[in-house]
């Protein structure tokens, strides 16, 4: 973050309205991200509540590693 935060500071204002400018900002954003997290984990605990559900998310989980297990086994470095 503090490779991001300079390209928005003008040294030559007054620093502090832009500190909570930018802080009011990122406070904001982070709210609606964790709001937007909070509403799909509700949902997805929805479609958990049986065995049977449960079982089929673990069966894709396990698939999609496999997959990904697959990918990097096969995969070839590139010599530098």
């Amino acid at each position: 973050m503090l490779a991001v935060l300079p390209q928005f500071i003008n040294p030559h204002a007054p620093l502090l309205a832009q500190y909570l400018t930018i802080a009011a900002t990122m406070i904001t954003v982070d709210l609606i991200v964790m709001a937007g997290y909070t509403g799909l984990a509700a949902k997805v605990l929805r479609l958990l509540r049986t065995p049977r559900q449960q079982r089929r998310m673990n069966r894709t989980f396990a698939g999609l590693f496999v997959a990904a297990a697959t990918l990097l086994a096969t995969l070839r470095r590139v010599p530098a």
